[in-house]
């Protein structure tokens, strides 16, 4: 059997290959500048200490004195965590800093469901405040849960995944940290794949099977699932595109039963 490569082909594996080679430029590039400011902060935190030890040294009354403490980053103060004057430790949190251009989202999901989460899935961004959606892409998945109690009191283990924000910083200028957004992470992507309510379908025997609707009569078909969410399932075969099913049939409903649309 001889195959062809066409031209259309080549270049949709083309920008393929052009979208990810970008998307791990930008991740290297983002993991340059952390490295960068681990590095400056570890700089500073030395001359500061330096700059500690040197006034311990000269002073001989053993009086504690102020002095000024300076940022080891250019930012935004996002948080005062100690407002009133007063001695300090060594070490304890006095403001905390940020760059609000350089912002990222932090979503913890059920670990059942990170499973299927895989670095450098597409996101859709909503409710976030602005108008549209935004466009972003997992980075990151962490490989560590931890236990959280949901709004019914039921404990759950839930995992971050990390969200590179795509769309152009002008767009979402108003975010800013802390704040709650919704996300949509896509884990599962085919085109041309018949989707149905996942309450049309039940079990018989092995088999997941739907009543279609012909000619106003309810008609027993045998389906093969292909993915199936809260809502919706996937199919490969059993229905045509455009067929009507029963949703949540009842046990009255039988093979050659006459039904009828119910209105809402």
């Amino acid at each position: 059997m001889s195959m062809r490569i066409t031209g259309r082909h080549l270049g949709i594996a083309a920008g393929l290959t052009l979208e990810r080679a970008e998307l791990a430029a930008r991740l290297a590039d983002r993991d340059l500048r952390a490295a960068e400011f681990q590095d400056h902060a570890a700089e500073h935190e030395i001359s500061q200490l330096r700059a500690l030890l040197a006034r311990y040294g000269n002073d001989s009354s053993g009086q504690p004195e102020s002095w000024g403490v300076t940022a080891p980053v250019a930012g935004v103060v996002l948080k005062v965590a100690q407002e009133s004057e007063t001695i300090v430790q060594p070490g304890t949190p006095l403001l905390d800093i940020g760059d609000g251009r350089d912002l990222e989202i932090v979503v913890d999901v059920l670990s059942t469901d990170a499973v299927e989460i895989r670095p450098g899935a597409d996101v859709t961004i909503d409710h976030w405040g602005g108008e549209g959606k935004l466009k972003g892409r997992v980075r990151r998945v962490e490989p560590a849960a931890f236990t959280k109690i949901s709004t019914l009191g039921v404990e759950e283990q839930r995992v971050n995944v990390l969200v590179d924000i795509l769309s152009p910083p002008e767009q979402w200028a108003r975010l800013g940290d802390a704040y709650q957004v919704d996300v949509q992470i896509t884990v599962f992507a085919r085109d041309e794949t018949n989707i149905i309510p996942a309450g049309a379908l039940f079990r018989r025997e092995e088999s997941w099977n739907v009543y279609a609707v012909k000619d106003g009569r309810a008609e027993l078909r045998q389906i093969e699932l292909l993915r199936r969410s809260g809502r919706l399932a996937a199919i490969t075969s059993g229905l045509a595109p455009g067929e009507q099913v029963i949703i949540y049939p009842s046990d009255r409903v039988a093979p050659g039963i006459r039904v009828a649309q119910r209105s809402r």
